[in-house]
């Protein structure tokens, strides 16, 4: 199966995709298929522009 590995801390660009042997499971263990991933960051900055957006309008719209 392929992975995500990295032997050494650093930049990104220290992760590496290898082919390394299936982990072997216990009865308590589980295996997870990752189909996609995103970075946090991303979500953090959406956030941040959604409550941005929601004090704006809160403004703009609400009476005087």
């Amino acid at each position: 199966m392929k992975a995500a590995i990295y032997r050494r801390y650093g930049p990104p660009d220290v992760v590496q995709i290898a082919d390394v042997p299936r982990p072997d499971l216990g009865t308590k263990d589980v295996l997870v298929k990752v189909r996609a991933t995103g970075h946090f960051i991303f979500l953090d900055r959406r956030d941040a522009v959604v409550r941005a957006m929601r004090r704006f309008f809160r403004a703009v719209l609400s009476p005087s």
